[in-house]
């Protein structure tokens, strides 16, 4: 696969943003917006898995802080 292959394989990820000044306060709120765009892009097909997601968190370990992330499924 060349190189400009690569690039037009990309998914474009900026088509929206992340402000705490437009977002709402309830994070449940935010998060059902959230499903609703990813839910409506399976639809069209450009997304495949609605409902995966990547979840991260952190602990402290030694003194220090270790983060971990694993992608999961959303389920009922």
């Amino acid at each position: 696969m060349e190189r400009e292959d690569l690039a037009r394989a990309r998914i474009d990820y900026d088509r929206y943003e992340l402000l705490e000044s437009t977002s709402p306060d309830d994070p449940l709120e935010l998060f059902d917006q959230w499903l609703t765009v990813a839910l409506g892009a399976a639809e069209t097909g450009e997304v495949r898995e609605p409902t995966a997601m990547n979840l991260a968190t952190v602990r402290r370990v030694d003194g220090g802080v270790r983060p971990a992330a694993r992608m999961v499924l959303l389920k009922d």
